[in-house]
């Protein structure tokens, strides 16, 4: 029934109300148009809806949201009349996961036969219209290209453009940042930690490996699965060794400083394209120190400039001054890590990571039961924590006999005293093993030796057993 010339006419989809809210049948029109469900699928859904909702768009959007067919965010925007952006070539955003300063990370799914959960990152066409910001997007899908698949990493799916829109598809990793963990949980204990940095280590080497040196790696770009799993997460800031003609405002270098400020290496402050990978050693021990203690190695007050200055010239935190119960060796490890200058911290990630995980768990784990030499040289070469013509605490550990008593060595003690001026200095300019490492040979019984105490019980028991049986036969000779 007509109420009248002057009454709506239903016919014609009304335009968004005060509230910003679309008429139902522009919210229906906008599904369709916005590819996240066909014409088939969205009858389909509507069949199961109330007729009584049908008029109502945020009764209808609830309704399609309760029964799955559509995301809360994806609501949201259907009801402002958004419908650009919703469905990027075979992905459908599903949520906002992560922002940054220039793009935003979403939660997709596949559409296709996979229905795969993925990681898109988008970069909006405002931003687009930056060359600056546009050329650094599409380098960082190189560099992914380029990287390695590595379980540390949060590994290339593709990337595309559709109406303007960039984006690029990586691997999801359910959890939290790093410092999202510390600031709502509290810092991490030393095993927990050095886990952690062995993983996060292991990762950062399979980039150095493909010519890549992060320069951005910080709390907030480490996530952490339900797992424990570590994951390094945006190349935004990368840098591949032998890049030419990339302009400085977008690689970095003299007068273009890129990074965080609380995390950033010295030298990267002086020229960010002259740096290699330990520069991202440093923001590692920068990111230990962080989650050992919940704090910032230098203060966060102040100008970019005062940091960086901090970086260059204010002495080595240390640990345990924040948090005494961390062994010594991992704060010495930290403050390596840290060092001014790049020849005295670690000369490769993965041996730091070897490293941390002797912090980590107990070292025995590492070497088969009993102990072979060969296998046990292997490794120890390769951790370069041999000195020819000594043996070190982790030697005596694993070489000793399977069957005497338990050693009491800490994991604390694994490197010998005064090693992170010996050893890591540069793992490269150490010679190889000129010694063979001795290998512990299994002795019988009857070519052991005895201690001296040993033996001189054994005589006295003798000489006590061979008087008793001399009284015995003087008091029996008299009694007969």
């Amino acid at each position: 029934m007509s109420s009248g010339g002057g009454g709506p006419d239903r016919n014609r989809p009304a335009e968004p109300s005060a509230s910003g809210v679309v008429h139902p049948q522009r919210f229906l029109a906008a599904i369709v148009k916005s590819r996240l469900m066909e014409r088939e699928e969205l009858r389909q859904a509507l069949l199961k809806v109330p007729a009584s909702f049908r008029d109502d768009t945020r009764r209808l959007s609830d309704a399609l949201t309760e029964r799955g067919a559509l995301t809360r965010f994806q609501a949201g925007k259907l009801m402002m009349g958004v419908t650009r952006g919703l469905r990027l070539g075979p992905y459908a955003l599903l949520a906002p996961i992560a922002r940054g300063g220039m793009a935003t990370v979403y939660l997709a799914r596949d559409v296709g036969a996979s229905h795969e959960l993925v990681a898109v990152k988008v970069l909006p066409p405002v931003q687009a219209q930056e060359s600056r910001h546009l050329a650094r997007f599409l380098r960082e899908c190189q560099l992914h290209l380029s990287a390695v698949h590595h379980s540390g990493l949060c590994n290339y799916v593709t990337h595309g453009e559709e109406a303007g829109i960039h984006y690029m598809a990586l691997e999801y990793v359910p959890g939290q940042s790093l410092y999202r963990m510390v600031n709502e949980r509290g810092p991490f204990d030393a095993p927990r930690a050095a886990r952690l940095g062995a993983e996060v280590a292991r990762a950062l080497g399979a980039l150095h490996e493909s010519g890549i040196v992060h320069r951005d790696l910080k709390p907030s770009n480490i996530l952490v699965a339900p797992s424990g799993r570590a994951v390094v997460i945006d190349l935004g800031l990368a840098f591949l060794k032998g890049e030419k003609d990339v302009p400085l405002d977008v690689v970095g270098g003299p007068g273009y400083i890129v990074g965080s400020m609380d995390f950033i290496a010295p030298e990267q402050t002086l020229d960010s394209s002259a740096v290699d990978g330990r520069a991202d050693l440093y923001a590692l021990g920068c990111t230990l120190f962080f989650a050992l203690t919940g704090k910032t190695p230098f203060p966060t007050g102040g100008t970019s400039k005062e940091r960086m200055a901090a970086h260059r010239n204010q002495p080595i935190p240390r640990v345990r001054d924040i948090v005494p119960e961390v062994p010594e060796r991992f704060c010495q490890l930290v403050r390596t890590l840290m060092s001014k200058n790049p020849a005295e911290r670690f000369g490769s990630a993965k041996i730091l990571a070897a490293d941390l995980e002797l912090l980590a768990a107990d070292s025995r784990g590492f070497f088969p039961e009993p102990p072979n030499g060969d296998s046990i040289r292997a490794v120890l070469e390769e951790l370069q924590i041999h000195r020819p013509g000594e043996v070190t605490d982790v030697e005596e550990l694993v070489l000793r006999d399977p069957h005497g008593p338990e050693s009491e060595i800490q994991t604390t003690q694994f490197l010998p005293a005064g090693w992170t001026s010996a050893e890591t200095v540069s793992w490269t300019d150490i010679p190889p093993l000129k010694a063979p490492l001795p290998v512990a040979v299994p002795v019988s019984a009857d070519q052991s030796n005895m201690a001296a105490w040993e033996k001189w019980v054994l005589i006295g028991l003798l000489t006590c057993c061979f008087f008793l049986f001399g009284a015995i036969v003087l008091l029996l000779a008299r009694v007969w």
